[in-house]
């Protein structure tokens, strides 16, 4: 295929003229300039400009040979010498002959005084006389019968209203092919760079690159006309549409595609020829002076497919179409990933490998194209071109469209034909891989085009002869009626052409015989129940010059919403739509007069005006935060929260995976022999189709990327901050409300669960927004999330409970939030408390309620948390500590398991968190009894008001000195939690550790003397859990321990010996423990023990009787090493071995506790205990 550049044509000197510069000369009759029309006499008495003089290409050069005098005879005109200053102006129909006339004026001797208009006539008619062109001057339509011209006229003044009032809402610029060219049959806009290629019918030039400069930002600004400004000249980068090459291939182009660096175009003789084009080389600058002649060649033929039929079609009968060798569709599928090309993305897909065919390279993804020869498709492999991969007869008459599923690509091809049927195949699918089908319920209508939705898999747009555009709904069987339709009064003429927008759900565009590019915007007619979609057309726009219909029609993919439109007389328009027009059309459900601020927002969303509606959206939000009461103003206000967050709501790619074809379809739809499934009824089809319309064509559309946009704007990021901020508050609160309703009903239990769970899935957003706005996620309505996340799942609300605390901890270190206020929040996380009745009904959320016990005065709810909120006051680390324990006690339960194991984890558990309650308290600085009053007072100030503590907020410093009870080396004195008090005394009592039992439980059992009712609150032995405590200990854990030392007694009396060291060292052990720490002492009481010198258990374990047991058994212990002592030195060894243990825990016990028994024992015992043992 030889090529030529457009510019190699061009004269040197020839300077281009322009529009605005023709209106001001016509303006001034053309004095100083000769306006020259080299097209045929017959065109130029067809039409012209005016004042220009008509001199045919054909015979300029001879003219230019002749004398002035012979040429003014011969043309009736003077024309300026080369060496004059009037200026000849050259002009035709789009360009062609007038450059090529400049070529010979300039081989004559013209160069300063010779100019081009390169758009000619066809510019100048579009620009000076655009709305009033007649359309009976064209002979070829005025005795055509298929127009009604009067008709036509009357509907174009009554239907375009935005036309003839608004203009400038839709830019049309004309880029007119040369006229040797205009056969022109295909368009195609390359997906990676902004060219165009276009196909025509001619045996000459007929393939053509154009670059769009639309979606590009201008060089330089002007304040010119807009329509002049667009008028440049072919040399010109800021051109909206430059012809960059063309060439001439070896047959017509009937149809094409271009992909990335690909071109596949269709001729005639069943062929398809594929190009590799370099599109660096057309958009740079040196391919305008023909430099690339010496490097590789701007368009390149790879390959030459020859297409076959299956079978021929069938003997043509009256009204169906003639076979035909013509290529008329080519199209490149999709890209996709190669390790998913097997996947069963279909319901009705194979389960064995099938296609795409595993002869297919994996290692990069395999470039598939198909082409269309009459009711066949072959499918290609573009690396082998002498064997189809797979030949699919797909219709029985002509196939007039088809197109690869965008939604799955390799797999779902879409065709309509000559006969009016739509089809969908699955290529997946072995055998006859048709998966729905439809056919237009009106006799003999072509489907002439179809689309898919770039953003729903199951809806396609078809277009046909009626001068109807269907929208088809793939999910639904249908006898021949779509989902929708439109175009019944605003198109007239067949629909040729359809398109879907790339960034708007509710625009199509067509385009049809009757030369006009228009866009529709669909609307479901009631948003609050929508059962229908509408559509208008919001703008209408010649796109073909003289006579012609569309031919092609594809979206620009950049920011702007461009559409280019190809008519059949090369007639190329880039049609970019105003974003004036975007804004008025945009789709709403906020009423204007009430809700003026929100309704712009929805324009500006609409415009993707980002920024402008950010702004709104801050000030709507903040205007409900400022109030005094912020969460009521934003739960008030939850319907306009609602709709501006589904304005700006993010929707997921619908993928392949969530619809399906109906299980079955009609063989021969649309005739009086249907099988498979019953047609869905219509009025429930069109009411889905318009629900999911509905849902979907409102704010932004599925698989946009608000993320990347919000980190690219700040204030937008901010403002969907706020907004859904204040959304997850109103939904919480909903959801809250929502539990209110059936927590007590038996039966919804499910309904309670479900819940919970949709709570649960909200925590990542509340943490977030809740470290930004304390004050809108209140401390009662985490309270209350907490609670319903404990009634599902136990661990699952502690958890929450515990991240919320470390929020407020962190946020009290700014001084954003006091930790004080969540009392609320921690009486729900260690319910029951010790302050809790031990049924633990409920008094937790009543204030009403109380619970009484035998040793205890009653509490109210509010009186239980301002004893919570003192231990807060003093430490929030300690209540972090607290809440940790609970979750790892309750895990250790929740798993199971052997019940010893089980109680040792809980024992060490306690243990380990009372070594890290030590650490905290070991840096705790107490605040001074005589501040405390007035830093109650500021915090009180910051908590707010609040009607669970009480008519006295300060109340809660008389139990400030229940924090001093506090003690780790008592595990049971470390936490609030009645359950893992509870939990560690039964460790204990499984554990038999009976000692560390009584020396733990002397603080919950009360003493034989009463004090005051004021001191008696101050103490863990008045609160319920005690009693509990106090008969387990008396009827359970004592009476096992003195049994315990019975028997070690009745066996000492019987044979000392026979005990093992170890039981005398362990049993010694707990008692000293017990006397120790359980203030046991015939002597004075010790100053360093908290509790009084009263016996606790006087009634049930005496002081003599510990003291005898003491006396008995380590008497026997010190019998046995004296006896081990005598033998010899190795036995001596031993008796020391033996007791050195006991020796060191009975010294590291009376470092801590000072008991004169006990001491004057160890003097005794370290008689046998060698100094290399000590």
């Amino acid at each position: 295929m030889e090529s030529q550049h457009p510019d190699q044509a061009l004269p040197q000197h020839a300077k281009p003229f322009e529009y605005s510069q023709l209106e001001q000369k016509l303006a001034s009759n053309l004095e100083d300039i000769v306006l020259i029309d080299v097209r045929t006499p017959e065109q130029f008495e067809a039409g012209h400009i005016p004042g220009a003089v008509n001199l045919e290409y054909a015979q300029f050069q001879d003219a230019l040979t002749l004398s002035c005098e012979d040429f003014v005879k011969k043309y009736g005109f003077e024309i300026p010498s080369a060496s004059s200053d009037k200026e000849i102006v050259l002009y035709c129909g789009g360009g062609t002959r007038c450059k090529k006339s400049a070529v010979i004026a300039e081989a004559a001797g013209y160069k300063d005084n010779l100019s081009i208009y390169y758009k000619g006539f066809r510019e100048y008619k579009t620009l000076a006389n655009q709305q009033q062109y007649d359309y009976r001057k064209s002979s070829r339509l005025k005795d055509n019968p298929a127009y009604d011209l009067d008709s036509l006229n009357q509907w174009r003044s009554g239907n375009r209203p935005e036309k003839t009032s608004r203009i400038n809402d839709i830019d049309s610029t004309l880029l007119a092919l040369p006229d040797d060219s205009r056969f022109t049959t295909s368009l195609s806009l390359c997906d990676e760079e902004p060219l165009l290629a276009v196909g025509s019918g001619s045996y000459e030039t007929n393939m053509f690159f154009i670059q769009s400069n639309l979606n590009k930002p201008p060089k330089s600004s002007s304040n010119s006309d807009s329509k002049s400004s667009r008028a440049q000249n072919g040399n010109s980068d800021t051109d909206p549409l430059k012809v960059k090459a063309f060439f001439a291939s070896k047959f017509p182009i009937y149809s094409l595609c271009y992909k990335s660096n690909l071109l596949i175009t269709g001729t005639e003789r069943s062929a398809s020829i594929l190009y590799q084009v370099s599109n660096s080389q057309l958009l740079s600058d040196s391919s305008n002076d023909g430099s690339n002649s010496d490097s590789a060649p701007l368009v390149r033929c790879i390959g030459t497919f020859k297409n076959r039929a299956i079978k021929s079609i069938e003997n043509v009968a009256v009204g169906k179409c003639i076979p035909s060798k013509r290529i008329n569709i080519v199209s490149f599928s999709p890209g996709f990933e190669p390790s998913k090309s097997s996947s069963g993305d279909s319901k009705e897909s194979s389960t064995e490998s099938f296609w795409p065919p595993s002869s297919l390279p994996q290692s990069s993804p395999p470039q598939i194209f198909f082409s269309c020869l009459n009711g066949t498709v072959n499918l290609w492999d573009i690396n082998n071109s002498t064997k189809p991969l797979r030949i699919e007869k797909f219709t029985s008459q002509p196939i007039s469209c088809a197109q690869w599923s965008p939604h799955s690509p390799y797999s779902h091809i879409a065709c309509g034909s000559t006969d009016g049927i739509i089809s969908i195949f699955d290529l997946r699918k072995k055998g006859k891989s048709l998966s729905w089908k439809a056919k237009h319920s009106t006799p003999s209508i072509f489907a002439n085009d179809l689309a898919w939705s770039p953003f729903v898999p199951f809806w396609i747009a078809s277009g046909s002869d009626d001068g109807l555009t269907s929208i088809w709904d793939l999910r639904f069987t249908t006898s021949g009626v779509p989902a929708t339709s439109f175009g019944s009064d605003s198109i007239y003429g067949s629909v040729t052409k359809v398109c879907w927008s790339k960034k708007r759900v509710d625009l199509v565009a067509t385009g049809a015989t009757d030369r006009h590019f228009r866009l529709h915007s669909l609307k479901t007619s009631n948003p609050s129940n929508p059962i229908s979609v509408q559509s208008k057309v919001i703008c209408d726009a010649i796109s073909a010059e003289d006579i012609g219909s569309v031919v092609g029609i594809v979206a620009d993919p950049g920011n702007s919403e461009i559409f280019y439109s190809l008519s059949n007389c090369g007639d190329l328009y880039a049609h970019s739509i105003s974003n004036d027009l975007l804004y008025d059309c945009a789709p709403h459900r906020f009423s204007q007069k009430e809700y003026a601020r929100e309704y712009t927002c929805e324009s500006e969303v609409y415009t993707r005006n980002f920024s402008a509606a950010s702004k709104g959206v801050l000030e709507f939000v903040d205007s409900l935060l400022v109030n005094k009461d912020s969460i009521t103003s934003a739960i008030n206000s939850s319907q306009q929260i609602k709709m501006l967050c589904d304005l700006y709501k993010a929707k997921p790619v619908i993928t392949e995976q969530s619809w399906s074809f109906p299980a079955a379809i009609f063989h021969e739809v649309g005739t009086s022999d249907m099988k498979g499934s019953t047609p869905a009824d219509e009025g429930k089809m069109a009411s889905s189709f318009a629900s999911k319309f509905n849902d979907l064509f409102y704010g932004l559309p599925p698989g946009f990327s608000l993320e990347t946009l919000a980190r690219q704007e700040p204030k937008v990021m901010h403002a969907l901050e706020k907004l859904n901020m204040t959304n997850l508050r109103i939904k919480l609160n909903s959801m809250i409300e929502e539990f209110r309703l059936v927590e007590s009903s038996p039966s919804a239990e499910e309904k309670r669960d479900h819940i919970a769970i949709r709570l649960k899935s909200r925590e990542e957003q509340l943490y977030q927004y809740l470290a930004m706005n304390p004050k809108l996620f209140d401390v009662d309505l985490v309270k209350d999330i907490a609670k319903i996340i404990i009634s599902h799942d136990c661990l699952e609300g502690l958890s929450f409970g515990k991240k919320v605390f470390e929020i407020y901890l962190s946020l009290q270190k700014n001084g954003k939030a006091n930790c004080e206020s969540l009392y609320g929040l921690i009486h729900v996380l260690l319910a029951p408390t010790i302050f809790d009745p031990e049924q633990g009904e409920s008094s937790r959320e009543s204030n009403n309620s109380t619970n009484s016990s035998g040793n205890g005065r009653e509490l109210n709810i509010g009186q239980i948390r301002q004893r919570i909120r003192a231990y807060l006051y003093i430490s929030s680390d300690v209540i972090l500590e607290m809440i940790k324990l609970e979750i790892g006690v309750q895990e250790i339960v929740l798993r199971g398991g052997d019940q010893a194991k089980v109680a040792e984890k809980i024992i060490s558990i306690m243990s380990n968190s009372s070594e890290n309650v030590k650490a905290i308290l070991s840096k705790l600085k107490k605040p001074d009894a005589r501040k405390l009053s007035s830093k109650a007072t500021r915090s009180n100030s910051q908590l707010g008001s609040s009607n669970d503590l009480g008519k006295d907020s300060t109340e809660f410093l008389k139990f400030v000195p229940l924090f001093d009870q506090i003690d780790p080396e008592f595990p049971s004195t470390i936490t609030l939690s009645g359950a893992a008090t509870r939990l560690y005394f039964n460790a204990l009592i499984q554990m038999r550790s009976y000692d560390e039992y009584l020396a733990n439980v002397k603080m919950w059992i009360p003493e034989s003397s009463n004090g005051s009712q004021e001191s008696s609150e101050l103490l863990m032995s008045n609160y319920p859990l005690s009693s509990v405590l106090t008969k387990q200990c008396l009827e359970v854990v004592i009476p096992r321990f003195k049994r315990q030392l019975d028997v070690v007694v009745s066996t000492i009396n019987r044979e000392p010996l026979s005990l093992e060291p170890k039981i005398y060292r362990d049993v010694i052990m707990k008692i000293s423990n017990t006397l120790a720490k359980c203030s046991f002492s015939k002597n004075s009481p010790n100053p360093q023990n908290k509790s009084t010198s009263k016996n606790c258990f006087s009634s049930a374990l005496s002081t003599d009787s510990m003291f005898t047991y003491f006396d008995t058994i380590s008497k026997s212990f010190l019998a046995v090493l004296e006896a081990l002592s005598r033998h010899s030195a190795e036995s001596k060894k031993r008796a020391s071995k033996e007791a050195q243990p006991l020796a060191s825990s009975l010294q590291q016990l009376i470092s801590l506790y000072r008991v004169s028994e006990l001491e004057s024992y160890l003097r005794k015992l370290n008689t046998y205990v060698t100094p290399t043992n000590k």
